[in-house]
């Protein structure tokens, strides 16, 4: 008998811990947006004198769009923006998806996901690479680096 523990258990734990950070990183994006409601409705709200509400600052997320995107490899050519939006909002807001494509205009296979918030980066980088979008297609997804061109890739795609 071995004093290691079985791949079946490795893989359990590793479920949990996964599905726990899952929870976390949703519980996060949940508090985040009622956060944001509720700044929403105090600025639609008047004022003790009957007067219009003083408009608080913009509630803002991240300003950064590089901190907040992830690169994205292995996507299916059909593969739709909405598809990803759909997949990628599991651990958070999206408020960008592009896609690349090649000179004649057809997908690269790969493409950048946009963020409200910096931890659903974390958060997608974690839960989502190595899932599957579809039926034996299991994505890559990194925190996505620019260049001074701003271009946005992973580890050597992007615009180019």
């Amino acid at each position: 008998s071995s004093t290691f523990p079985s791949l079946d258990a490795l893989l359990k734990r590793d479920r949990e811990r996964i599905a726990a950070a899952h929870e976390k990183n949703m519980a996060y994006v949940r508090e985040q947006q009622e956060a944001a409601k509720a700044a929403a409705t105090r600025a639609a709200e008047p004022d003790a004198d009957g007067r219009g509400a003083k408009r608080p600052r913009a509630f803002s997320f991240n300003a950064d769009p590089a901190a907040c995107s992830v690169y994205v490899t292995n996507i299916p050519h059909n593969a739709t923006w909405s598809e990803l939006e759909k997949h990628f909002s599991k651990v958070g807001p999206v408020t960008r998806v592009k896609l690349y494509r090649d000179a004649d205009g057809h997908p690269k296979g790969d493409g950048l996901i946009t963020y409200q918030k910096e931890a659903s980066v974390i958060g997608a980088c974690q839960l989502l690479g190595g899932q599957e979008l579809r039926q034996a297609t299991r994505l890559g997804v990194t925190r996505a680096v620019f260049g001074k061109d701003g271009g946005g890739s992973g580890g050597g795609g992007g615009d180019g």
